[in-house]
């Protein structure tokens, strides 16, 4: 507890440059005491997933992640900021508003309350989850991913460094374990639609954030034993990371010129996973985002208003979750996200080595994909839902 409440005090108090040294002074609002701490120095640079792992000082605060408020809005939020303007797609739940300071996007301001109750209960490994099909752990196929990754969908909150460590500095209990831990749901049962994730970072057990997310889908479908490694780095660098390790081919932003079922999107603070493009040309897409993990769907390109008439994307999402989480949808009905999305995303995108794709499951519509996930494995059945009503 003293080793985060420093942690804490320094990125709230200290000027971001002084936190490079060797050592930082700390001078708390109303105290005349002076307390001096070591301070993590070093920038994190490129390198394999041994280097990351074994890096010296926490991965997420040398990659520029701070800890509390103050912290760089795109770095613990999932769409670029507009100045003064809401930062987050949460209707129905909160308003983010963001501002510059010392060169920085910020969060300022969101008038919320969430429950911090923590019942942490006895660690079990359980593979279930709200009509899906449950998936085989190690079954290292492109179908076996995106199913895997419906598993905390609609029973798990986004939590701020859900899925690491508690130094920070990678994987954490749940994010190398298989199965979806049983405290999220507890977790997610107990919050309602005004649930706001700045009063509950760091409880990383409750939730999972967008690379803790990302990382434990990778873990559940690659591995067959827990505690191993993990796969959560630095959203920001997820796709092109994962891309260097042999596992696909990786295109940054400005070279992405479609987006199929399974690719690794990886932009400025965020990390995501592509469920394919409609006719419309919105991209349907998982990811862990404020409130939770949540399906949903792009404007349409070059949609600047993102307002109504909703994409198909959206409108496919809508319908899906609707029907098989109606409780979640009930408390976070929105399905909607930004069009930067589709603007500031690098691609990675698994090669056949790694996740076979012999189902063609990249040549299905989101709509026809849909079916197949939430339908049994090679029973050719649709469990597509009714329309809502």
């Amino acid at each position: 507890m003293k080793k985060r409440f420093l942690k804490n005090l320094k990125h709230k108090y200290v000027p971001k440059f002084l936190q490079k040294g060797l050592w930082i002074v700390l001078l708390p609002a109303f105290s005349g005491l002076l307390l001096l701490a070591p301070g993590c120095g070093g920038d994190f640079g490129s390198g394999s997933r041994e280097q990351f792992l074994a890096a010296d000082g926490p991965l997420r605060e040398q990659a520029g992640f701070p800890a509390v408020t103050g912290e760089p809005i795109r770095e613990q939020m999932d769409a670029p900021a507009v100045m003064g303007e809401p930062i987050e797609d949460t209707e129905g739940s909160a308003e983010y508003e963001s501002s510059s300071l010392n060169g920085e996007t910020l969060v300022e301001d969101a008038n919320m309350i969430a429950s911090n109750d923590r019942n942490v209960s006895e660690k079990e490994n359980p593979r279930e989850s709200a009509g899906t099909v449950l998936p085989a752990p190690g079954v290292r196929t492109l179908e076996n991913f995106l199913r895997t990754a419906l598993l905390p969908l609609g029973n798990t909150m986004y939590v701020w460094g859900g899925g690491w460590n508690e130094e920070d500095t990678g994987a954490g209990e749940e994010a190398v374990s298989l199965g979806v831990s049983p405290q999220w749901k507890t977790f997610a049962d107990l919050q309602t639609k005004d649930y706001d994730y700045r009063q509950t970072r760091y409880q990383i057990h409750d939730g999972l954030d967008c690379s803790g997310y990302v990382g434990w889908t990778v873990y559940n479908t690659m591995e067959t034993e827990d505690g191993g490694e993990g796969y959560v780095f630095k959203s920001t660098d997820t796709a092109e990371l994962y891309a260097g390790f042999g596992w696909g081919d990786f295109s940054p932003a400005s070279q992405v010129k479609d987006w199929l079922a399974g690719d690794i999107m990886s932009m400025k603070g965020h990390v995501w996973i592509c469920l394919g493009t409609c006719e419309d040309g919105s991209v349907l897409l998982l990811h862990s985002s404020p409130p939770g993990v949540r399906l949903c769907g792009t404007p349409v390109p070059g949609d600047f208003s993102e307002s109504v008439p909703a994409s198909q994307a959206v409108s496919l999402a809508e319908e899906y979750l609707s029907a098989r989480c109606p409780e979640w949808f009930q408390r976070f009905p929105d399905c909607r996200a930004k069009t930067a999305y589709l603007q500031d995303s690098g691609q990675m995108r698994w090669n056949k080595e790694t996740f076979p794709d012999a189902d063609e499951i990249r040549a299905l519509t989101p709509e026809e994909l849909l079916e197949t996930l939430f339908s049994e494995p090679g029973s050719g059945s649709s469990s597509r839902p009714e329309e809502p009503q």
